[in-house]
């Protein structure tokens, strides 16, 4: 930790408190996704919105247990914590809104719940699907997606190098929450196992430079890929960016206003950190990319075999 906190922080008064912020683990932010925008949640105990907050999103009191409530129990309500919503908030840069969306590492489906409603809720078109390769972690997912009623969506399990080819160009909004060595776990109290070990990033680097090749694939011409982690070291995260500039095809960085405060330093291409010391979350690292090209008129049929078909009406 201690030599993690030097290279991401000069001053030694913030090294100190960012690795208090870790071994305190009390970094917690408790949020919702307001769902379908039941008028029951504005009476919620909650907190002033921040800048970059999307109006669907509810940041709670706490002590307050919105999962208790019946607006959960109905699916009106999706918990987390409050810089998973940071991370996803820079999809409110996608222009124009996406219509068609793929959430390649989907489970337990906050980021997937988070596109639907800024994107889908109320409309009469459009998809989303959430691929969960592991099966297990799948069935966690569909519970999600049948709770918070969401229409227009599909729960697959798929390999990122079968989505490659089997849904290539298909998709206006990308979402890659990777696999992550998940060094906030430990802001939030949780064990982190060997998140710090060198070895198991290095293995966390190659499996999502993996992930993003294979989902770059996914995303039609004038569509966006949004890159996510809950980790703090540079490798995972800014070294990932620079090498999806080098290799991947027609790619550029998409600058986001509402997060100008909370750019990172180390790298000269756009991408955002938020850290547990900052006081609202566990920590995250997001970065919006395009592809170069115009939208198609018509997208390609997708062949994907859904786990969890719903109706697409």
């Amino acid at each position: 930790m201690r030599r993690l906190s030097v290279q991401l922080f000069t001053e030694e008064s913030e090294q100190i408190r960012f690795i208090e912020s870790l071994i305190d683990g009390e970094s917690k932010e408790q949020a919702i996704i307001s769902v379908h925008g039941k008028p029951e949640v504005q009476t919620f105990p909650k907190l002033r919105p921040l800048p970059w907050q999307p109006e669907f999103i509810v940041r709670t009191v706490d002590g307050f247990k919105p999962s208790k409530t019946p607006a959960y129990e109905k699916g009106h309500i999706y918990t987390f914590d409050l810089s998973s919503a940071f991370a996803a908030s820079l999809m409110l840069n996608c222009e124009p809104e996406p219509k068609r969306i793929l959430d390649v590492c989907s489970a337990p489906g906050g980021k997937g719940i988070c596109a639907w409603t800024a994107f889908l809720r109320g409309k009469k078109d459009g998809m989303l699907v959430c691929n969960e390769v592991l099966r297990k972690r799948a069935n966690l997912l569909i519970s999600n997606i049948e709770r918070c009623k969401l229409d227009r969506t599909e729960v697959i399990s798929m390999d990122p190098s079968a989505l490659s080819s089997r849904a290539k160009a298909a998709f206006d909004l990308v979402l890659v929450d990777a696999p992550c060595s998940g060094q906030s776990l430990l802001s939030k109290g949780t064990d982190p196992g060997d998140a710090f070990d060198n070895r198991n990033i290095g293995l966390c680097v190659n499996r999502q430079r993996r992930i993003l090749g294979y989902s770059w694939d996914c995303v039609a011409p004038g569509g966006y890929l949004l890159y996510m982690t809950c980790t703090f070291n540079r490798e995972e995260n800014e070294k990932v960016v620079n090498w999806m500039h080098r290799e991947l095809e027609g790619i550029q960085g998409i600058e986001s206003p509402r997060h100008v405060d909370f750019k990172s330093r180390f790298s000269e291409h756009p991408c955002y950190r938020l850290y547990p010391h900052q006081g609202i979350g566990a920590g995250a690292f997001a970065a919006l990319f395009r592809k170069s090209g115009e939208l198609p008129e018509s997208y390609p049929t997708l062949d994907l075999e859904p786990l969890w078909p719903a109706s697409f009406e």
